[in-house]
């Protein structure tokens, strides 16, 4: 990795004390965990509810550190040059804020609801062919994580960097320290609403990202979202992509939803998308309408069958007698509505069952979408429901109510008795989807009867 300051740039960036006689010094990178320090490198010692980086500091020494950046009024290290700041989380960002300027390569922030880790996936996937990419890893997509993804601008051509949010004012920090110049929203949903408050909320923290193009900057834009499709700005050149909508630069038609996956037409040819789900044609449109910014639409079209989803988002797990559909990741009402869907259009042999578990974050919300979403269960095409926790027995209500046969359904506070029931009821030929939010940890189930089946 290429030099980014010298010590005593890097001093007046994080606004502390001159570093003395050697801080003309240059220094390798930035690392804010100790196993990844590399000799010559600076310890950044962030600090959380469950960890402190200033009890690492004599680990950042033995690995050669040559500096580390702490809180005020950390006491000396011997042989361990200190920078005391007032907050290293912000001065992390500042760090980064500043390596980012140095780069006047395309830097593409994506954020929404849901997709976006898919459709920062899918672009690095096709970009990646022809350009030295720098992708967001895995979802980093917080202040943290954002400003980590930064540092690690190199020689690369382009970025493509997860924006995420979960309290008012994120995106905008994020946007100022990440100056895109082309932003995503996927799409605006009910999500992380006990801090958005609801989906205007959700809208105006998102919106940020656009808002924080430069003049040259370009919006690629779901306009079949009935919230963005208000947003109009005149000084921001915009793509627009969607399925419903009229004068679309990216229109998706004759859709068909398969076993093995996806299949539309755009710009005149055929995109074929290993994934499942309607939403997933949006995220392929977005990453192609974004990625026709740098390549011809044929080669990107041509790539898309090669793709690889992210694991635990509608991912296709066959144990021999029955499919599981993996969609465990997180969980919201949108995500919850799409992975219904995609359900519903699955081919199945013999029945469809759903295993679904509390949608977290929701706020003063939360029973109310949690019922909604058992409503629309309802409507589906599916043969039994098993929820977990507290809030999903809302689910349960709601599927009642809304005509499903209350024999089956059936809600658990207990995985293990979830487990055991699922069993009672899993046939050959059947489909399953198992869905929650991260914190319900449901991968344990499906790990569970992947690990079984093949014993």
């Amino acid at each position: 990795m290429k030099p980014k300051f010298t010590l005593s740039e890097l001093a007046d960036i994080a606004g502390a004390e001159s570093v003395g006689t050697d801080g003309n010094l240059k220094i390798r990178g930035i690392s804010t965990d100790t196993r990844d320090i590399r000799e010559g490198e600076v310890f950044l010692a962030l600090g959380g509810e469950n960890f402190n980086g200033v009890n690492f500091l004599e680990d950042a020494k033995k690995k050669r550190a040559i500096a580390a950046i702490v809180p005020k009024p950390t006491e000396e290290v011997k042989g361990l040059k200190l920078i005391r700041v007032e907050n290293t989380k912000k001065t992390l960002s500042d760090i980064a804020k500043a390596h980012r300027a140095k780069f006047s390569i395309p830097v593409i922030g994506i954020t929404g609801s849901n997709g976006k880790t898919t459709v920062k996936d899918m672009m690095a996937h096709i970009l990646s062919k022809r350009f030295k990419v720098l992708a967001t890893e895995e979802n980093y997509n917080n202040k943290v994580g954002v400003a980590q993804a930064l540092l690690k601008l190199d020689d690369h051509d382009i970025a493509i960097i997860e924006v995420g949010t979960n309290s008012i004012g994120e995106v905008s920090h994020n946007a100022e320290v990440l100056k895109p110049t082309v932003s995503i929203i996927t799409n605006i949903g009910p999500s992380h609403l006990e801090g958005l408050r609801d989906k205007n909320g959700v809208l105006s923290e998102k919106i940020a990202l656009v808002e924080s193009l430069g003049r040259d900057g370009v919006w690629v834009k779901n306009r079949d979202d009935e919230l963005l499709a208000t947003k109009e700005y005149e000084n921001i050149k915009t793509i627009s992509y969607g399925i419903e909508a009229e004068e679309l630069d990216f229109k998706g038609s004759g859709i068909r939803e398969l076993r093995s996956g996806l299949e539309f037409t755009v710009k005149e040819r055929v995109a074929k998308v290993p994934l499942l789900g309607i939403h997933n044609v949006y995220n392929s449109l977005a990453a192609i309408a974004c990625s026709s910014l740098f390549m011809d639409v044929t080669d990107i079209v041509g790539m898309l069958p090669g793709f690889k989803g992210t694991s635990m988002r509608l991912e296709v797990l066959d144990t021999g007698n029955f499919t599981i559909i993996n969609d465990t990741y997180n969980s919201n009402p949108l995500s919850f509505s799409c992975a219904l869907r995609a359900l519903r259009n699955f081919p199945v042999e013999a029945k469809r069952v759903l295993v679904c578990a509390d949608m977290l974050e929701l706020g003063r919300f939360s029973d109310k979408m949690h019922y909604d979403s058992g409503r629309l269960a309802a409507k589906t095409d599916i043969d039994y429901l098993m929820t977990f926790g507290e809030r999903a027995t809302n689910i349960a209500e709601g599927a009642i109510k809304g005509g499903m046969d209350k024999n089956r359904v059936n809600s658990f506070q207990d995985k293990h008795k979830l487990e055991s029931s699922l069993r009672n009821i899993i046939k050959k030929g059947d489909v399953v989807l198992i869905k929650g939010s991260r914190g319900m940890k449901m991968e344990e189930i499906v790990n569970c009867f992947i690990t079984c089946s093949t014993h």
